[in-house]
């Protein structure tokens, strides 16, 4: 079924079309035709009817000339006249006027009044003759007297004049005619020629004459005139001087323009002005210039003046509007009014387009379509004043309003292909990309699927025809997006959505196709399945019986659906296993019920697999047991079960048909990657040794069960009969153990005879000894094993090639060898991960000897300082021994208390954990201060006593000689301390602790106590009295020495002008040095002391007391990390580059992860682009970046853009939006970079960037991992993705020595005829030659050294050799 609809309804393409017919419609009815005749009654006759009255005549039937009645007005003694032998003949029939004046020179006339003459040019003409009558001043008789002359008559000549009306309403003369003078009596002459209206008016026709300046006689113009046939017609229109050319704009900065102003009412008038300030108040500042149109009237009399333009031809210009800036501020509620109208000819009243009344303070702009668009137009602004502030309009501007971007697409389909069509107004598709407006970007979705895109953004760079094919059958959606030259969808969008269905016969696997019932109907659709799959389909349907019809066929043609081809189909299933199925549904002319649904899917034909494991002869640990590997995967992919529990495992497995491969058995394995847990058949027949000694399975070719024995090649499902067995038992000690497991395990053993399985074998330390234990059962033979922590969370491990003699090689792996011959046996006992006989470094070392003098006495001042080197399982494990007076050894005296240590803590034993709390605040500075432990007692040592360190009852560890008394030795510690630095030890003064309260006030204290005095944290009070010392250093705070940034925060004040705060840091430097309020000052010290002193005269301070003490003053300390000096001597070790040659040294992906999970780069896999060259310089806070020889960046366009503004965009090289050689010359900017101690970071101001550039401004760079040569760093770009880079400073091949060593291009740069390439590789040399935008210009090879470049222009290029499968890419430059 095919069903195409489409929503594109261009409303404003619409409207256009409507509003161009009206408008000439418009000029249809309005425009003035050549030879119009504008007079009424030019033939000056008779109305027809008898006693009529005709405006169309201006005479009534009888002839009468009636005055004033719209057409000819008779003047003084002016007639209306027929034929006769003294008139002579009509011109044409069937009147004419008569003109008797004989005497004197007020004269007669005849006119007509025109309404509205159009503005234009017309021609004119008329009739005339003369006679003579007789009459007293003149002959007598009927015969014709002398014929008049009036050369001499000056202004009282005869003459047809065209009047006006001037300002006040008179009319007056604008062309006036003298007529001809005749040359025979009675005989018609004709006057005619032009005449110009320049506007639309009111415009009178005359005919004239007088007497003359002669009482009588014939020489004069006292005669009889006649005027005949008067005409006044259309000619042509005026030749435009109004504004044709837009925009046309005016800012009226110093004048206003060619625009002219009228007066309404008052004396006020519009002018140029810069502001409105004359008013004294409300001052708005001309829009823009030096001025705006500017009215002010300064009163309530509602007086007004109106700005007009000048005429504009806007006959042509499409929806033409005019824009303004208004301002009109109110004052005190008073307001002017302003009116913009518009007129389209200039003899048309005026019409009101919009009305301003409310007062606006600031300007704003207005935009006004302009309607009856004209070659005549105006616009006007008219302002009444109403004691506002004015009316200001500034930069007013006609013009075509904006047109918007339009599309349509239309669709039609055959089969499974699909058309498109085009129209696209307003927006020019370019042919390639940078050209026109833009272009196309369609995507196509599944009408059930709008989220996920068939096709996505593909792009299309014309407005031809669109053909899509093969499609898929089904409903489909294309929505269509006009996009600019950067790929950016319009703003508004434009788009055009159509909705199309394809269908081509055929149906995919998977894909469900429903067919509608029709009468007389027959469809047919058939789906093919891959090659070795079968095809299925599944049906639901409702056929006539016996009428209508369903018929199911396999490739061959072979009928599928025997038991059933009409009546109901509920999910009915029929599978053709030559892999093509085809349905044929046919209908007759009756009765049809509804929808066929064909569901096709595509199978691979599987087998049912059981797979049996006979485990008699082993112990099956808690998780039972698995296949996996090869084939299915994971170590535990396959769970087995045993439901009968006679130790026999199964599972049925679907697998397809052919399938072979490898796999094997696990016993328990605790993930899907302990393989510890595999079967051992190494050696066996079973076993594929170049596959991890891992099972052979057969080819699946039907149902099958497939018998096992665990690390056993029997295949009926038994396992061999046990051999006699011996009890073998393991012994491991783990006193020294420090893995990462050390505070709580228990100990497991593995081994071939048991599968690996992790913790199914457990050991034990019944005693607590640290020795644990197990005894196991073994069949004679030999095997492999190892001790493991917590199942297999931690193991034994040695490398290939460097395990020890008490190791062999196992395959890939180093495990420790047993073999068992038919009698029982302990194992001697070892340490973990060591040969029997090895013994183990001590993990505890001597740190410090401790006979403190304390104020208790006594022995609460003595105690044994040590630190772990290694995680330590069991503390008791260690002892002291004390060698009094040099009197040799007294063996292990002290034991320490059962407890885990971690590597690096330090442990104080102490006779007295409450008098070294208050003595040294032990409890702040060490890990552990304890009095327990057996013989705790026993730490009782003199200062000339030596100190023994034990571990498992040996000696490990001496301070000292225990055969020498210490009094006098350099070893000597009497009340005082012995403290090992580096290694090497240091000792207090003799008695340094005697007649102290604490350990800070001996002369030497303790090294490992905290005696840095007042710091971070800490709070000091002061009242200072008059005169103090600046030179004494009232207090001293510190950091401790840690490289924080230590502050102080100052409340209080000293007196102003006379006492002063003075703060310097531990070099004498000022910090602070100021009188009066301190509170709130915060000063900091970057050497981490802060000094404080005073400098007081001898008066009273603020608030001070009766004898000058001061006010009190509040110090509090506090600390901040300080700059990660151990990164910036990371970043200032060398020159950084990328780690090219590593994979992964550029990557991608989420921005809420830490990982590139979506790509990562090979090994120079971005050859071709600008980075390998380019390298990065770290020195005194500021980044130089060296963009290499070809001067070049790549990078993200986005952001590259925004880092060098002052570089002109242009298109990307590529579809992931980047520029691959983006031309940049070396540049810096500042970084800083992380506190001591926080996560860290390099952060750069502007532009700096470290890798493959997608920095933004202000980036900031999170280093992952660094090792003293490279860094491995993380970024979030613009478009929300976290890129990765890998850093080094390590010498490397370059890309270019990587692939062809020492490659030379000369000439470079080249005068652009040939350039020489040599390379030390013998062969044909394949050349590619690029521009910088990635076109391949040049792809040739050469059996020698030249290249002929005299076809390229100049510019950049990059020249690709490659020689013998080895390449390198050189930039080339040709001028």
């Amino acid at each position: 079924m095919k069903k195409i609809t489409q929503n594109l309804t261009n409303v404003k393409a619409w409207q256009s079309t409507i509003f161009a017919f009206m408008f000439l419609f418009s000029l249809t009815i309005n425009s003035q035709e050549v030879g119009q005749e504008y007079l009424v009654n030019p033939g000056i006759n008779t109305a027809t009817g008898a006693n009529s009255t005709t405006p169309e005549t201006g005479v009534d039937g009888g002839g009468n000339f009636p005055a004033n009645l719209g057409g000819w007005t008779n003047g003084t003694g002016g007639a209306y006249a027929s034929a006769s032998t003294v008139n002579g003949d009509c011109h044409s029939a069937d009147r004419m006027f008569k003109f008797f004046k004989v005497g004197g020179p007020d004269g007669q006339f005849v006119n007509q009044t025109i309404t509205a003459l159009p503005a234009g040019n017309y021609n004119w003409s008329f009739y005339s003759q003369w006679g003579d009558a007789g009459h007293a001043n003149g002959p007598t008789g009927t015969a014709p007297g002398n014929l008049p002359s009036w050369s001499a008559e000056g202004d009282n000549q005869p003459k047809f004049t065209i009047l006006v009306q001037d300002a006040d309403g008179a009319w007056v003369a604008d062309q006036a005619t003298v007529m001809t003078e005749p040359s025979t009596v009675l005989t018609w002459v004709q006057d005619s020629g032009t005449w110009t209206n320049t506007e639309t008016r009111d415009v009178r026709i005359k005919f004239a004459k007088n007497g003359g300046t002669a009482a009588g006689g014939g020489s004069n113009t006292d005669k009889l005139m006649y005027v005949d046939d008067a005409s006044l017609t259309y000619a042509s229109a005026l030749s435009s001087s109004a504004v044709d050319s837009f925009p046309y704009c005016t800012s009226f900065d110093t004048d206003l323009g060619d625009w002219t102003t009228e007066i309404v009412s008052g004396t006020s008038d519009w002018t140029s002005a810069a502001s409105n300030t004359t008013t004294g108040s409300s001052s708005v500042d001309a829009y823009s210039g030096g001025g705006s149109a500017y009215y002010y009237a300064y009163n309530y009399s509602g007086d007004g003046s109106t700005l007009i333009s000048t005429a504009m031809d806007i006959s042509s210009v499409v929806n033409p509007q005019v824009t303004f800036q208004m301002a009109n501020p109110a004052w005190g509620g008073d307001q002017e009014t302003l009116q913009v109208w518009y007129k389209a000819a200039a003899g048309d009243a005026w019409t009101v387009l919009a009305t301003y009344d409310d007062s606006s303070t600031s300007f704003s702009e207005v935009t006004l379509d302009l309607p009856n668009a004209s070659s005549d137009y105006y616009i006007a602004f008219n302002a009444t004043s109403g004691y506002g502030y004015g009316v200001l309009i500034d930069d007013v501007c006609v013009d075509a309003a904006a047109t918007e971007p339009a599309m349509s697409v239309t669709a039609t389909t055959d089969g499974g292909s699909a058309t498109f069509s085009f129209t696209v107004d307003n927006f020019t598709v370019g042919a390639a990309a940078g050209e026109g407006d833009g272009h196309i970007h369609w995507s196509i979705f599944s009408a059930s699927d709008l989220n996920t895109p068939i096709y996505d953004n593909v792009m299309v760079y014309s407005t031809d025809d669109l053909t899509l094919s093969p499609l898929p059958n089904g409903d489909h959606v294309i929505v269509f997006s006009l996009v600019d030259a950067n790929h950016q969808p319009l703003d508004p969008a434009v788009e055009a959505t159509v909705e199309f269905s394809t269908f081509d016969g055929t149906a995919a696997c998977g894909e469900t196709v429903t067919y509608t019932q029709v009468a007389n109907g027959d469809y047919t659709v058939a789906a093919t399945a891959p090659e070795g799959q079968v095809a299925s389909v599944t049906i639901n349907a409702v056929m006539e019986t016996n009428y209508d019809h369903i018929y199911v066929y396999d490739g061959a043609g072979t009928l599928l659906n025997t038991d059933q081809d009409d009546g109901t189909f509920t999910d009915a299933v029929y599978t053709s296993t030559d892999g093509t199925i085809s349905v044929n549904v046919t209908n007759d002319g009756s009765v049809q019920n509804g929808d066929v649904t064909l569901a096709f899917s595509c199978a691979t034909a599987q087998a049912n697999v059981t797979f049996t494991v006979n485990t008699a002869n082993i112990t099956v640990g808690e998780n039972g047991m698995y296949l996996g590997g090869g084939v299915f995967g994971g170590a535990n992919a396959v769970a087995m079960s045993d439901d009968d529990g006679d130790g026999t495992w199964e599972v049925t497995v679907a697998m397809d048909l052919g399938t072979t491969g490898n796999y094997t058995l696990l016993n328990s394995p605790a993930n899907d990657g302990d393989w510890g847990a595999k079967e051992d058949i190494s050696g066996q027949e079973c076993a594929d040794a170049d596959n991890f000694n891992d099972r052979i399975l057969p080819a699946i070719e039907g149902d099958m069960t497939i018998q096992h024995c665990f690390g056993s090649c029997e295949s009926d499902g038994t396992c061999p009969e046990p051999s006699s067995t011996s009890a073998v038992t393991f012994n491991v000690n783990m006193n020294a153990y420090s893995g990462s497991q050390y505070e709580n395990f228990t100990v497991n053993l593995n081994g071939s005879f048991a599968g690996w399985c992790g913790d199914c074998i457990a050991m034990t330390d019944d005693d607590g000894d640290g020795i644990w234990t197990v005894t196991v059962d073994l069949e004679d033979g030999s095997y492999e094993y190892k001790f493991t922590v917590n199942g297999w969370s931690d193991q034994e491990f040695w490398n290939v090639g460097e395990g020890p003699a008490c190791t062999e090689i196992f395959g890939d792996f180093v495990n420790r060898p047993l073999t068992v011959a038919s009698a029982d046996q302990t194992l001697e006992t070892v340490f973990f991960n060591m040969c029997p006989g090895e013994t183990p470094g001590s993990s505890l070392s001597l740190q410090g000897i401790i006979d403190f003098t304390v104020p208790s006495g006594g022995s609460d001042g003595k105690a044994i300082h040590v630190v772990a080197t290694e995680n330590i399982p069991n503390l008791a494990y260690y002892g002291i021994g004390v060698a009094n007076n040099g009197g040799g050894t007294d063996g292990l005296e002290f034991t320490f208390p059962s407890q885990s240590m971690a590597a690096g803590q330090h442990y104080l034993a102490a006779r007295s954990v409450d008098v070294m709390n208050s003595y040294m605040d032990a409890s702040s500075v060490f890990d552990v201060v304890s009095s327990e432990g057996e013989g705790i007692t026993n730490i009782s040592q003199n200062g000339d006593d030596a100190i023994e360190l034990y571990m498992g009852g040996n000696l490990v560890e001496l301070y000292g000689d225990v055969d020498v008394d210490g009094t006098g030795e350099a070893w000597e510690y009497t009340d005082s301390w012995a403290y090992k630095v580096d290694g090497a030890w240091t000792n207090g003064e003799v008695n340094t602790t005697d007649n102290t309260e604490t350990i800070c006030d001996a002369s030497t204290p303790y090294p490992f106590a905290d005696c840095s005095g007042p710091g971070c944290g800490d709070s000091w009070e002061y009242t200072y009295v008059n005169n103090e010392d600046p030179s004494v250093i009232l207090y001293t705070f510190n950091n401790g020495g840690d490289g924080s940034v230590l502050s102080v925060t100052v409340t209080g004040q000293t007196e102003t002008n006379y006492d002063y705060l003075i703060i310097t840091d531990g070099a004498g430097n000022v910090l602070y040095n100021a009188d009066g309020d301190h509170t709130g000052q915060v000063v900091s010290s970057g050497d981490g002391v802060i000094n404080i002193a005073i400098d007081s005269d001898g008066s009273y301070a603020p608030g001070s007391d009766g004898n000058g003490n001061g006010t009190v003053m509040t110090f509090d300390a506090t600390c901040a990390p300080g700059q990660n000096d151990e990164l910036v001597a990371l970043l200032e070790s060398g020159s950084w580059r990328s780690d090219a040659e590593t994979a992964g040294h550029i990557g991608v992906g989420p921005s809420g992860s830490t990982t590139s999970e979506w790509w990562n780069a090979n090994p120079w896999d971005k050859w071709q682009t600008g980075l390998y060259d380019d390298r990065w310089s770290f020195a005194d806070g500021v980044l130089t970046v060296d963009t290499g020889d070809d001067g070049a960046i790549f990078g993200k366009k986005p952001e590259l853009d925004a880092a060098f503004p002052d570089n002109t965009p242009y298109d990307a090289d590529n579809s992931n939006n980047e520029y691959e050689y983006y031309i940049q010359d070396d540049y810096s900017d500042t970084f800083t970079v992380s506190a001591s101690g926080a996560p860290e970071t390099v952060t750069f101001a502007t532009n700096g960037n470290i890798g493959f550039f997608t920095s933004l401004a202000g980036q900031e760079f999170q280093v992952l991992t660094r090792t003293d040569i490279t860094m491995y760093v993380r970024n979030v770009g613009s478009e929300g993705n976290a890129w990765y880079n890998r850093l080094t400073t390590a010498e490397a091949l370059s890309t270019v020595d990587a692939m062809v060593l020492d490659m030379r291009i000369y000439p470079n740069p080249s005068n652009g005829s040939y350039v020489t390439i040599q390379t030390p590789v013998n062969g044909v040399k394949y050349v590619e030659v690029f521009d910088i935008t990635g076109k391949r210009l040049i792809n040739t090879s050469l059996s020698a050294d030249t290249l002929d470049v005299s076809s390229m222009s100049s510019g950049m290029y990059l020249v690709k050799v490659t020689v013998e499968g080895q390449s390198k890419t050189s930039k080339l430059i040709i001028r």
